[in-house]
């Protein structure tokens, strides 16, 4: 199977975040599993570390290398179909790197797994999710 990791979850895993949900884990050690991340989270990451919001050491080419590399995670490229897919959907959720995973995971058939409670109302659109968020109160 196929799954895109949502940035949250991309960082998440690469710091061992506590928070990171079991289940992701089980996938990355899954052999079965192919990972993915978009291009657009690979955009928004390099905006948070120029924005100093993550830290990305030694560089961020660097960084990103070597966590895609000792996760097996490969990216996953933006082409025309995802933007046309991505020029129909809903405004559900106005985070433009999101909603480029969004309409990536649809176009290509693969599954998201995200926190983001913005996520499952594109399920009736075509979005496959795993969501791995806890519930809100």
């Amino acid at each position: 199977m196929n799954y895109i990791l949502d940035t949250q979850i991309f960082i998440f895993l690469n710091e061992d975040n506590p928070v990171l949900p079991t289940i992701v884990k089980e996938f990355v050690a899954n052999e079965e599993v192919k990972l993915y991340i978009s291009e657009a989270t690979l955009m928004e990451m390099a905006i948070l570390a120029n924005n100093q919001y993550i830290e990305t050491y030694p560089s961020f080419d660097k960084y990103i290398t070597n966590k895609l590399f000792s996760n097996e995670i490969r990216v996953l490229g933006l082409d025309l179909l995802d933007y046309r897919v991505l020029s129909k959907l809903p405004q559900h959720h106005r985070d433009p790197h999101d909603r480029l995973i969004i309409a990536q995971a649809i176009s290509h058939g693969f599954t998201v797994i995200s926190t983001d409670h913005y996520f499952p109302p594109y399920q009736v659109d075509g979005l496959k999710l795993l969501s791995v968020a806890k519930k809100k109160y």
